[in-house]
């Protein structure tokens, strides 16, 4: 999937959030297979015409904790954002394994449409069906970010 130049390696989500929120970009997130790690990484968005993407960086983030805060961070973003600009996540039909998050304009989302687009409490449901699928209570487990919780993305 990254098999194109890009311009970095972030060293932290900090870093890569504070370049998400300064230029035309999307951040896409890629839960990793199980015990391998997460990627989150910027690429110039769908809306532009160009054929090839630029892709501006990546982060590669421990599963478990490391994900849950950046992702939490989004979140806190979508609903307590503070300007004129919010985070938006969808999981779009064609990106399977692929959750993106966007920066729209702030619009008025009712609780139910901010609770669907938070990212946080499904990927804490694909860690807690990881343990009872290993642990032999479920065989797969609920189908999220496009994969069952202990496929990886691309």
């Amino acid at each position: 999937m990254l098999d194109i130049a890009v311009d970095c390696e972030f060293e932290s989500f900090k870093a890569l959030l504070n370049v998400f929120r300064a230029r035309d970009a999307v951040l896409y997130f890629v839960p990793g297979k199980y015990g391998r790690v997460d990627l989150f990484y910027l690429q110039s968005p769908r809306r532009h015409a160009d054929v090839d993407r630029h892709v501006f960086g990546y982060l590669h983030t421990q599963p478990g904790d490391e994900t849950l805060a950046a992702l939490r961070q989004l979140d806190m973003l979508l609903e307590n954002g503070s300007d004129s600009f919010c985070i938006v996540c969808t999981n779009p039909p064609r990106g399977i394994g692929v959750c993106w998050f966007d920066v729209d304009y702030k619009r008025d989302f009712t609780a139910a449409q901010i609770k669907s687009m938070k990212s946080a409490p499904r990927y804490e449901r694909r860690l807690a069906e990881q343990t009872r699928i290993l642990a032999g209570e479920i065989k797969r487990g609920h189908k999220d970010f496009g994969l069952f919780p202990l496929e990886g993305g691309r």
